[in-house]
């Protein structure tokens, strides 16, 4: 079953990110209380524990993965195989998959040396089109394709 593994939310650029059991997915915003919340087709960002497991096993430590951290960690799933457009129900918030991939950081070790960068390929950002609370352990389905 796909579910939520971990949130994480920036309250504050000097601060690193903290780790929270629910929280509000606000609708073309992003996640309520996080800084980055301010609309845009970037809202949110997921990532995958496989992937992250990949990474770690590799011993990949190159400045996505010091860098980038993501607001969901989701397990059961392989989001980034869906289509640009793809609608996901996550608890009671509804989102939208609106980028497949991000650009590896300029001076990136990883990148620079095999030009495979699992954040190229498997990171995910959505925008919120309905409004919800989402906690750790919630369900993911996959609504429209």
């Amino acid at each position: 079953m796909a579910k939520v593994r971990l949130i994480k939310i920036k309250r504050s650029k000097e601060l690193p990110r903290d780790i929270v059991n629910e929280v509000y997915f606000e609708e073309n915003k992003g996640l309520k209380g996080d800084i980055y919340a301010d609309g845009g087709n970037r809202q949110i960002s997921i990532f995958g524990t496989d992937s992250k497991r990949i990474i770690q096993e590799n011993k990949d430590h190159g400045l996505c993965t010091v860098k980038f951290e993501e607001n969901i960690t989701i397990d059961g799933i392989e989001l980034y195989k869906y289509p640009v457009g793809t609608k996901i129900r996550i608890g009671d918030a509804i989102l939208e998959i609106t980028q497949v991939g991000k650009e590896c950081f300029k001076g990136c070790s990883i990148y620079e040396v095999s030009n495979k960068c699992l954040l190229t390929t498997e990171c995910i950002f959505g925008k919120v089109n309905k409004s919800g609370w989402v906690k750790n352990g919630d369900k993911i389905d996959i609504i429209y394709k």
